[in-house]
């Protein structure tokens, strides 16, 4: 399996965990300790490798 996969992979099931939790961005990172930043940018750049 490539990096690339295994990345697409992660990000894939974050999005899926963050769009099921029914919580947003900002109480992920408050429970998690992982910057809303991080979780938004881990997004965008999938979206951005999805585009080109």
């Amino acid at each position: 399996m490539s990096k690339r996969k295994a990345t697409s992979t992660i990000t894939e099931s974050l999005k899926t965990a963050i769009e099921q939790s029914g919580l947003t961005r900002y109480q992920i990172s408050k429970d998690t300790g992982i910057a809303q930043a991080a979780l938004a940018e881990r997004l965008r750049l999938e979206l951005e490798r999805k585009v080109l």
